[in-house]
C-alpha cells in the first residue's frame, strides 16, 4: 500500500460518477451480519488503521461497551469489519458515533467498499454516507448507508468508520449495525468424493478378492492393496484434483514446490496474503462540506483558502484559493493507494487573471502511509495559463 498526495489550484474539484448497475433483493430475508457491532465482545472482528482503537464503558449508546477510536493524524483513520455478501443484493450499514468534551471539529463518515475477493484486496467499488460533524460532547450521532446494492461480482464489503482528523480527537463508535441477506451456506462437497469411490471399488472387489479384502485392510503396509487400489485410485483422485487446482494455481505452484506435484492441498488458502488496508477515496470532492470557513478534508502549502458560493462549477459551493506572494501554492488532499493498479483525477478550475502564471494538477506518490519523506513520482496535467471567466476542464 502507498499514497497518493493530488494537489490542486483551483476553485472547483468535481468527482466521477460511479456507474452501477441497479438490481434487488428480498428486504423481508435480511439479517444481522455484525457478531460485534456493539463492542461487547472487545474489538474482536475490528481492524483499526492510522490510529488506537481501545473499548470503553462510557459514553453508552446501548448495552456494556463502546469503541473508542483516539485519532493518529489527520489522514481518515479507519475502524473496519470484513464480511462476505452476494453480488447484486441490497445491504444498509448504521452507526452510532460521538465525540468527547476536547475534540471540536472532529468529523466522521461511513464507508462500505466491495471486493471481489473474500480477503478484501480486489476493491471494485464503494459507497459513502454523509459527513457527521458533531455539535456536541458524548451525544451520539446516527450516520446511515441505507439500500445500497453491491456490485455484480462482489464477494466480500469491508464496511468501516472514518474519522479524518484532527490530530488526538478521540471518537466513540456503539451500536453499528450491517444488514442484507444471510450469507450463502457452504455447498456440501463430500457428495462428490461419496459417488466417485463406489464405482470404481466394486467392479473389481467382488469378482476377485471379497475373502482378500478384509485380510489385506489390517495391515496397510501397500504390499496388497497396491493389487487392487492401483486400478481405482489413480484414476478416481487424479482426475479430481487437476480439474479444480490448474486454472487458479497451476502456473505459481509448480515453480515454488516442484517436488510436491501431488500434494498441494493446502493451496488456495495457505499462501493469501493477510488483509491489506483500505484503500481511500477523496474526501469532499466537491467542497460542500466545511468547519467555519474551511473544506474538510483539504490542507494547504502557503496562500490561502476558503469555502465560497460564487463562482462555482456545480452543486452549492466551490474552493478558493488566493496568494499574495509569487512563489508556487497549493491544496492537496493524501489518500491510500493500491500499488500497480490505475488512478486517474480531474478537476474544474476557473483562471481568470493575468497575475496568476498558471495553473496544474498533481499526483505526487509516496511509500509512506502518510504522505511523508521523499515522493516516488509526480504526474502533472497539462497546465492551464490560458484566463477565461468560465470553468475549466483539467485532467
Amino acid at each position: 500500500m502507498q499514497m497518493a498526495r493530488l494537489s490542486f489550484l483551483l476553485c472547483s474539484v468535481m468527482a466521477v460518477p460511479l456507474l452501477l448497475a441497479t438490481a434487488f433483493s428480498s428486504a423481508d430475508s435480511n439479517v444481522e451480519l455484525l457478531e460485534n457491532g456493539g463492542f461487547e465482545q472487545g474489538t474482536t472482528d475490528w481492524f483499526a488503521n492510522l490510529g488506537s482503537f481501545t473499548i470503553v464503558d462510557a459514553p453508552l449508546h446501548g448495552g456494556q461497551s463502546a469503541g473508542q477510536l483516539t485519532v493518529a493524524n489527520e489522514q481518515a483513520n479507519v475502524v473496519s469489519h470484513i464480511i462476505d455478501v452476494h453480488s447484486d443484493a441490497k445491504y444498509s450499514f448504521i452507526a452510532h458515533i460521538a465525540r468527547d468534551l476536547e475534540s471540536e471539529g472532529a468529523r466522521a463518515f461511513l464507508r462500505i467498499s466491495w471486493f471481489s475477493d473474500p480477503n478484501g484486496s480486489n476493491k471494485i467499488g464503494g459507497v459513502d454516507s454523509s459527513i457527521v460533524v458533531f455539535d456536541e460532547a458524548d451525544s451520539y450521532h446516527v450516520a446511515t448507508i441505507d439500500d445500497t446494492i453491491a456490485p455484480t461480482n462482489a464477494v466480500s464489503a469491508r464496511v468501516g468508520v472514518f474519522v479524518p482528523g484532527p490530530e488526538g480527537a478521540i471518537i466513540f463508535l456503539d451500536d453499528l449495525s450491517f444488514t442484507g441477506p444471510p450469507p450463502a451456506t457452504p455447498t456440501p462437497t463430500p457428495s462428490e468424493t461419496a459417488t466417485a469411490t463406489p464405482t470404481d471399488t466394486p467392479t473389481q472387489s467382488p469378482t476377485s478378492t471379497p475373502t482378500t479384502t478384509p485380510t489385506a485392510s489390517p495391515s496397510p503396509t501397500g504390499t496388497v492393496s497396491p493389487s487392487s487400489t492401483p486400478t481405482s485410485t489413480p484414476t478416481v483422485k487424479p482426475s479430481a484434483t487437476p480439474t479444480k487446482t490448474p486454472s487458479p494455481t497451476s502456473s505459481p505452484r509448480p515453480s515454488r514446490t516442484p517436488n510436491q506435484t501431488n500434494t498441494p492441498n493446502p493451496r488456495p488458502n495457505t499462501p493469501i496474503p493477510t488483509p491489506t488496508p483500505i484503500a481511500f477515496t477523496l474526501i469532499n470532492p466537491s467542497f460542500e462540506q466545511a468547519v467555519g470557513n474551511v473544506p474538510i478534508g483539504w490542507q494547504k502549502f502557503g496562500g490561502e483558502m476558503g469555502q465560497v458560493s460564487q463562482p462555482k462549477a456545480d452543486g452549492d459551493y466551490s474552493l478558493a484559493f488566493t496568494s499574495e506572494t509569487g512563489s508556487t501554492k497549493w491544496v492537496y488532499q493524501t489518500v491510500l493507494v493500491e500499488p500497480g493498479s490505475y488512478y486517474s483525477l480531474s478537476a474544474f478550475a476557473l483562471k481568470d487573471s493575468p497575475v496568476i502564471q498558471d495553473l496544474w494538477l498533481r499526483i505526487s506518490w509516496y511509500a509512506s502511509y502518510d504522505g511523508s519523506g521523499s515522493s516516488l513520482k509526480n504526474d502533472d496535467s497539462p497546465l492551464l495559463s490560458q484566463d477565461s471567466p468560465d470553468f475549466q476542464a483539467l485532467t
